[in-house]
């Protein structure tokens, strides 16, 4: 992926394989640990004209198997269709189960064995998610409305979360998902305070401390909730924007058809 059509996205990060995509034709796994990786072939659906709208990446612990869930989209025509990879099979199908009508506004988010994408439809915020086990839909709930402000996921330690920007866009709250699939379980963590129209990302990680890693425009910052402060930590071999995930070491093998 040295001279891909467009920009690289991380689509998700599982035992320390790393999936990364561009919206046309490429996909790679790859553990950086080890300095191995698999390029996906053949994964574009056979009609022409497609493009990526969304990808997730995931481990079916039933299965033992990595899979890459697809949400393509129609460059002439408007419609949807959610396909799925396993590592295990080498191969891609198509999801019946997908429901379309309705916008995948962010990147997806693994926690308790499902992929989670903040959705829009009819005007209203939502959470879909899909089981990697029985590849079944289904929604979770959010801690809060904001109609007028942003919403995206993010994982902290091993609970689903959710940054609420506010209409403002002077500050966001964290909410973390301490009980999954329980809405009374969401606890604002926090709220972060930042000069106007600032891109915020989801946490990163959480320090013993408190302090909180996040993207905060396109670098990584460290967050301190109890004086408000934000700190730089120096990255080098960097040069422009990044992006990040969260990456495990781990021996697991993505060139192997069992990914062991």
């Amino acid at each position: 992926m040295k001279y891909p059509h467009q920009r690289v996205y991380i689509s998700g990060s599982v035992n320390g394989l790393v999936c990364l995509t561009d919206r046309f034709d490429g996909l790679v796994l790859w553990n950086p640990s080890i300095r191995k990786f698999k390029k996906v072939l053949d994964f574009v659906p056979t009609q022409m004209c497609r493009c990526w709208s969304m990808c997730g990446f995931g481990y079916d612990e039933v299965h033992d198997d990595y899979k890459v869930v697809g949400i393509f989209s129609s460059m002439i025509k408007s419609y949807f269709e959610a396909v799925i990879y396993s590592l295990k099979n080498d191969s891609w199908r198509t999801l019946e189960d997908f429901k379309p009508g309705m916008s995948y506004c962010s990147s997806s988010k693994f926690v308790n064995g499902k992929l989670h994408w903040i959705i829009m439809r009819k005007g209203r915020w939502g959470i879909m998610s899909i089981d990697l086990v029985d590849e079944k839909w289904g929604k979770v709930e959010l801690p809060c409305s904001n109609k007028e402000g942003d919403l995206k996921l993010g994982v902290l330690g091993n609970d689903l979360s959710v940054v609420c920007k506010n209409h403002e866009r002077t500050h966001s709250d964290v909410w973390v998902m301490k009980e999954y699939g329980f809405k009374e379980s969401w606890t604002k963590l926090y709220t972060i305070r930042y000069p106007e129209n600032y891109k915020l990302s989801p946490p990163l990680f959480m320090y013993t401390k408190g302090e909180i890693l996040l993207m905060f425009e396109s670098t990584l910052a460290i967050y301190n909730p109890k004086n408000g402060s934000i700190t730089h930590p120096e990255v080098i071999n960097v040069d422009g924007s990044i992006k990040a995930a969260l990456c495990i070491e781990s021996l697991v093998c993505p060139d192997l058809p069992n990914g062991d």
